[in-house]
């Protein structure tokens, strides 16, 4: 009789923590859902979704494609009025990043990198500059050079980022 009472608490207090566990996960999140030009819908229907988590500095923004997998993903400090506030990325609806930097109060800010799969040369921009003149025109150069062979992952073509040195001679 002992070791049965025994089971029993282990039993109620396994199921207290399950509970427990649960509810505090779903308090920290919350889902929103859209239409295909990013305007506030009930669920059916939705095109895509947003789910915000709680996190230590405020939430975690993830946008999501019907399928399930990542749109982007973002910082925010407020979950009412979402505005962007740190690293984001986002993404293809086959998991491939297209595009990543930083927001600050909900506007682009710094640099940020975009990734094209075709090859095609874009971004351009100068890191260490010599004279105003002679930097637009590598800049030019840079900008009509024909489309590369696009970098490789798993034997599909991804994009990359790439520094070009340019040496001259004087």
């Amino acid at each position: 009789m002992f070791l049965k009472n025994d089971e029993t608490m282990k039993n109620r207090a396994l199921f207290f923590f399950v509970v427990m566990t649960a509810s505090f996960h779903v308090s920290g999140q919350d889902t929103v859902y859209f239409t295909k030009t990013w305007k506030p819908c009930p669920k059916n229907d939705s095109y895509y979704y947003r789910v915000l988590t709680k996190d230590t500095a405020g939430y975690k923004v993830s946008d999501h494609f019907p399928n399930g997998t990542i749109q982007m993903v973002g910082y925010s400090r407020s979950k009412d009025t979402v505005k962007l506030d740190g690293p984001c990325a986002f993404y293809t609806e086959k998991g491939r990043i297209t595009k990543q930097g930083f927001y600050k109060n909900d506007h682009l800010w710094g640099q940020w990198r975009t990734y094209y799969p075709d090859g095609s040369i874009n971004d351009v921009r100068l890191l260490r500059g010599l004279d105003p003149k002679i930097d637009e025109e590598v800049l030019e150069v840079v900008k009509k050079m024909p489309p590369w062979e696009p970098g490789r992952q798993d034997g599909r073509p991804i994009g990359v980022q790439f520094n070009l040195p340019v040496a001259f001679r004087l």
